[in-house]
């Protein structure tokens, strides 16, 4: 799934907005804000497209206006693999007489950027639930 967005600079904005139906957002980050997006399936260009480009910004200044005047910091294109729901989950694999904890945390396709905290969160609370679970061998 190919993914644009915008990063901008605009230290005024505190909130999150999301716009369900047409797929756009608005996320504050640490030096930036992200303005979003696309999904588009079986679009493998890496360039921003400056049609998506002007809908990206015509859609999320229209739901935020104060971002007209943010300035842009820079414009990203992503591919994201994607499936039809998160693989979010925890696994144990068996080989010969080794066993190995995985933790699989994918399939998040454009959504990435809008799901990234919840889904860390869980994969680190699974992690350590794995941890907890490992036998130490005594080494002689």
């Amino acid at each position: 799934v190919r993914g644009q967005v915008y990063r901008v600079i605009a230290p005024w904005m505190r909130h999150f907005y999301l716009s369900y139906d047409d797929n756009y957002y608005i996320i504050p980050c640490a030096n930036n804000v992200v303005m979003g997006g696309t999904a588009q399936k079986g679009n493998w260009n890496l360039s921003p497209d400056p049609t998506d480009s002007k809908d990206i910004w015509e859609r999320c200044c229209n739901l935020v206006p104060s971002l007209r005047k943010s300035t842009v910091d820079h414009e990203w294109v992503g591919l994201r693999p994607s499936r039809s729901k998160v693989r979010l989950e925890r696994e144990t694999l068996v080989v010969g007489s080794c066993s190995l904890e995985v933790v699989h945390n994918y399939g998040h396709g454009g959504s990435g950027i809008t799901l990234h905290w919840g889904c860390a969160q869980e994969a680190a609370t699974l992690v350590q639930q794995a941890l907890g679970t490992q036998q130490t061998k005594a080494k002689l």
